[in-house]
């Protein structure tokens, strides 16, 4: 399907309505539509066609308040929240010209319709569709396959870029997705199919998550940051190799750093083993030196600041812990016990 880019050189007439707030609401109306003639681009929109498609745009999108509008020519089928600018609150049959009515929304590009309107500006309105065409005696009839996308979006007077734009979407096929239901133009899926050919498989997998995120966010008419960037298709061979070696390196990265405090922690907990080992050899040595008279605890303390790097305060914690785990006692304390009391059997 054709996207069909109709616009009008009609300028929008302004009117402003009071609120039931006190605030005053800007309007604009005007010929949104029309059926029956052959129009500026060649043509021919059969009216009972036109007729069902505002029919079903109405109860869609106008009684449910989802009719937006943006300024200018969007890329695409599909509404850009970022752009809109206006509402289409309803439209009107008379003969064979739709006349709508749209109130102006108070967001940033609504504010530039109002701006424009208020220094003496004159609008005009392009509406989208998405159909095929017939040629019928030099005309394109509109085929029975019409699909009313947006009555109206605000335009000023056509310029050269508007037209290389409106020229160079008109000329994409556009498909719509089965899962999304979003309208996709048949060029970007070959482009990613042939970019896909191109691959080994190990890319495909490793990059997969990454052109299926893509492809999603090219159904809104999306640019990636890339493109913005680069200058390059997001999904293109060199673009996607060179995401995939950046992304290798932080991954290496990631991995090394992760290494590191793995090493780091087998590290301490090897050192606070030795130096486990070391307090209980202490505990041994000073207990023994010092019996029958003390225990020795002073004398470790010394050792341990010393030798260790502890401060006295936590040293018990420590000769209590090494007592456990190496001298087959519950504490510091039940060792020189067991010790006193095997000294006293064995003399």
């Amino acid at each position: 399907m054709k996207l069909l880019i109709e616009q009008r050189d009609e300028p929008l007439s302004c009117i402003s309505e009071s609120a039931g707030d006190g605030k005053k609401n800007m309007y604009l109306e005007g010929i949104y539509l029309q059926a029956g003639i052959r129009n500026a681009n060649g043509r021919i929109y059969p009216p009972h066609i036109m007729e069902r498609e505002v029919d079903k745009y109405r109860e869609s999108h106008i009684l449910k308040n989802k009719a937006f509008g943006e300024t200018m020519h969007p890329q695409g089928p599909s509404i850009n929240l970022d752009r809109v600018s206006h509402r289409c609150v309803s439209l009107i049959r008379e003969g064979n010209n739709w006349i709508g009515k749209s109130i102006v929304a108070d967001t940033p590009m609504g504010n530039i319709v109002k701006g424009l309107v208020e220094c003496g500006g004159s609008l005009g309105v392009s509406s989208r569709a998405l159909g095929s065409l017939r040629e019928q005696n030099g005309v394109m009839m509109v085929q029975d396959d019409l699909s009313l996308r947006v009555a109206g979006d605000v335009v000023h007077d056509q310029s050269a870029p508007d037209a290389i734009l409106r020229g160079i979407m008109e000329s994409c096929d556009w498909i719509q997705d089965a899962v999304t239901g979003n309208w996709v133009m048949q060029e970007q899926i070959h482009e990613t199919k042939k970019q896909l050919k191109k691959m080994s498989i190990n890319e495909i997998n490793e990059k997969k998550f990454m052109i299926f995120e893509h492809f999603l966010k090219s159904l809104n008419g999306g640019v990636s940051d890339y493109a913005l960037n680069e200058g390059a298709p997001y999904y293109s061979l060199e673009a996607s190799k060179a995401r995939m070696a950046k992304e290798k390196t932080a991954r290496e990265k990631k991995e090394a750093a992760s290494a590191s405090k793995k090493s780091d922690s087998a590290a301490r907990a090897e050192h606070k083993a030795n130096q486990s080992y070391r307090i209980a050899r202490h505990i041994e040595t000073e207990v023994g030196n010092h019996y029958p008279d003390s225990d020795g605890f002073e004398a470790i303390q010394h050792k341990l600041r010393k030798h260790e790097g502890i401060h006295p305060y936590d040293a018990i914690d420590h000769m209590n812990h090494a007592a456990k785990k190496h001298l087959g006692a519950k504490s510091f304390s039940d060792y020189v016990d067991q010790f006193h009391s095997d000294y006293a059997k064995d003399n």
